[in-house]
């Protein structure tokens, strides 16, 4: 989501896609869709009846998870105004922050952690002065 989601951010501050906002129809079912199965999707990844060195299936989960994040993260960015770009691009790098945490965690790897949860919070903070000064 983040990267595709910050392409299109680009793409639309370079000029090459249209800086208004383009809105999916019926954008709140499509969100929960999405995220209803990504969440399926993630759960059968670790659940799907695979043996302990048979992961080509729980893979094959994993990067169907993978392409809804990333189609996800062009139809979030798509919505919003160009005006509103630098917005959503920290708010992007925020939840890189907290992607590189959360793997962090997994990995049992203190540095990850701690270096993706201060580009997590100073994501957010900025995120947040930035909508203040724009009265957002």
């Amino acid at each position: 989501m983040t990267f595709t989601g910050s392409m299109v951010a680009c793409l639309k501050l370079h000029g090459t896609i249209a800086s208004k906002p383009r809105i999916v129809p019926h954008r709140w079912g499509v969100t929960a869709l999405f995220f209803i199965s990504m969440a399926a999707f993630g759960t059968l990844s670790f659940t799907a009846g695979q043996d302990w060195n048979d992961r080509g299936l729980g893979l094959v989960f994993i990067l169907l998870v993978t392409f809804l994040a990333s189609v996800y993260g062009v139809i979030a960015v798509m919505a919003i105004g160009g005006g509103d770009m630098p917005v959503s691009i920290s708010f992007l790098n925020s939840l890189s922050g907290f992607s590189t945490s959360m793997a962090g965690f997994m990995l049992s790897n203190k540095a990850l952690v701690v270096s993706g949860a201060f580009v997590g919070c100073s994501g957010i903070i900025l995120t947040m002065v930035m909508c203040i000064a724009m009265n957002r």
